[in-house]
């Protein structure tokens, strides 16, 4: 395969007990999901209401519900898993009904984020399921234990922390987005990118450098995440390359502990020689300060994980996100100390990009994982020139002929 992994976006989970229940019901009703038995297709792509709520993300096109034909019972570990796919390891479950709330309970995280304006919204955009109260904690992981404590009934996670609302607090999803209209589900996939020039010509057509694939060849490359356990963009990446032996978490270890800095990070800062931009910060790491609260880890133009990065490393970095990583790999910006040659972003940030790139898109080819029987995994074009999906004869994808999208056998993995 030649993608980093398939993962979702954002979804609302819930505990398992609530699917099923009165307050489930009208509020899917109003979000015009209480019919849907199968997956939605592209002219479908309505979100009834959610630019009034604004529960989910602003990119988000499609809500998924969970509950359909094709994914199963969210609430069992094998409609759990239909749907969030990069984790299998759950056991099955017995539900209830629940008594609804006389105020449906919802989670929000952030530090400046408003539980009256939030209450506000829903009660607008989702009348029939009201009434509506918005409570309001640091964390994601706060929101989730408020779920589990029952002191809220929804909240809205990403990625990363759906494999927590599984494993960690025993919660179901039951609503997902998806931002991208290419797939029929609430999942994607992570992809390695880099310039097709940077690959070896053994590995592509065209190629004049020397990565031959997800493997060593990318020792001491300079790397652009979409930030610091992000999934597509450090998640599957990371983890893909540590599964394959590629990257070793157990030689810095010891090191990692002694400047208090997390073992992922450690790893990553690495393996590619200080030549990183990975930004943002999470509630424990990838730093840890004197309070054992997450800082960045580094600053721009001399090391950590922020040494590639163009301003002040957060979440605002311009190289930040799906964009800001494209743009870390693309840019020229005059400056040896910043930018980089690998992009880890999600399948559809190429096919999506709206800015301005320096080259036509079939020259962003993706770096292709190891084959089973050990050969280089090579690099792979993913894209036509106007950034139409292309297979893996270089066909666009939907025209006579035309096989499967390349980034299935060229990714990092797949998740929700």
């Amino acid at each position: 395969d030649c993608n980093t992994g398939k993962s979702a976006s954002n979804a609302m989970v819930a505990k398992r007990e609530f699917v099923g229940s009165d307050a489930y019901n009208l509020l899917l009703a109003a979000m015009d999901l209480a019919e849907k038995t199968d997956a939605p297709t592209a002219d479908e792509a309505n979100l009834k209401n959610e630019d009034a709520a604004g529960l989910f993300s602003s990119d988000a096109n499609i809500l998924h519900k969970l509950e359909t034909q094709e994914l199963g019972d969210p609430r069992t570990d094998e409609g759990f898993k239909s749907f969030f796919t990069a984790y299998d390891n759950f056991k099955a479950v017995l539900t209830t009904e629940s008594k609804a709330q006389d105020a449906l309970k919802v989670c929000i995280a952030g530090e400046d984020v408003d539980a009256n304006t939030c209450t506000t919204r829903l009660e607008t955009a989702y009348a029939m399921a009201g009434p509506f109260e918005c409570i309001s904690r640091g964390s994601d992981d706060e929101c989730l234990q408020a779920v589990q404590n029952g002191d809220a009934a929804l909240a809205v996670v990403g990625g990363f922390q759906l494999f927590a609302a599984r494993e960690d607090y025993k919660l179901a999803a039951i609503v997902a987005e998806s931002t991208s209209l290419d797939l029929g589900s609430a999942s994607y996939y992570g992809v390695a990118l880099t310039k097709r020039s940077m690959c070896s010509p053994d590995a592509i057509d065209g190629g004049q450098g020397s990565i031959t694939g997800l493997d060593m060849s990318l020792k001491g490359q300079k790397a652009c995440h979409t930030g610091y356990r992000k999934t597509s963009g450090w998640v599957l990446p990371v983890g893909k390359m540590i599964d394959d032996g590629i990257m070793d978490p157990t030689r810095w270890r010891a090191e990692a502990q002694e400047e208090n800095v997390r073992v992922d990070a450690e790893t990553v800062e690495k393996f590619w020689d200080d030549n990183v931009c990975a930004p943002g910060k999470t509630a424990d790491g990838p730093a840890i300060d004197a309070n054992g609260n997450g800082k960045v880890y580094g600053e721009t133009g001399k090391g950590g994980l922020c040494k590639l990065c163009k301003e002040d490393c957060t979440e605002n970095d311009p190289y930040a996100g799906y964009e800001g990583a494209v743009l870390c790999m693309d840019e020229d910006d005059g400056k040896d100390a910043t930018g980089g040659d690998i992009a880890f972003v999600k399948h559809s940030t190429i096919k999506d990009y709206g800015a301005g790139l320096t080259l036509d898109k079939s020259e962003y080819v993706g770096i292709c994982p190891t084959k089973a029987d050990g050969s280089d995994g090579g690099c792979m074009q993913l894209y036509d020139k106007d950034g139409n999906y292309v297979d893996e004869g270089g066909n666009t994808v939907g025209t006579d002929g035309a096989g499967q999208p390349a980034y299935l056998s060229c990714n990092t993995g797949k998740s929700a």
